[in-house]
């Protein structure tokens, strides 16, 4: 739980609101400084408006250590 941590060791790269696009860097996390606080790096991904999303499949391999750029699931949105 790193909420005690008070952002310390993250930086948002988007704001709110902010239209993002495939490939955009959403944030930063310094696993160094979450380790060091005694904090656990596992990181959850959340996708929020479910009602626009027509498929969301996860890509083989998900768990485990990934690296910047890696597609860790794949998500359809519906048509406009």
């Amino acid at each position: 739980d790193t909420v005690d941590l008070d952002g310390k060791g993250f930086e948002a790269k988007v704001k709110k609101g902010q239209k993002v696009h495939v490939g955009d860097r959403l944030a930063h996390m310094d696993l160094d400084a979450v380790k060091a606080a005694g904090k656990d790096p596992v990181v959850m991904v959340l996708v929020t408006n479910m009602d626009r999303v027509a498929s969301m499949n996860p890509d083989a391999g998900i768990e485990g250590a990934h690296r910047p750029k890696d597609r860790l699931v794949h998500v359809e949105i519906l048509p406009a």
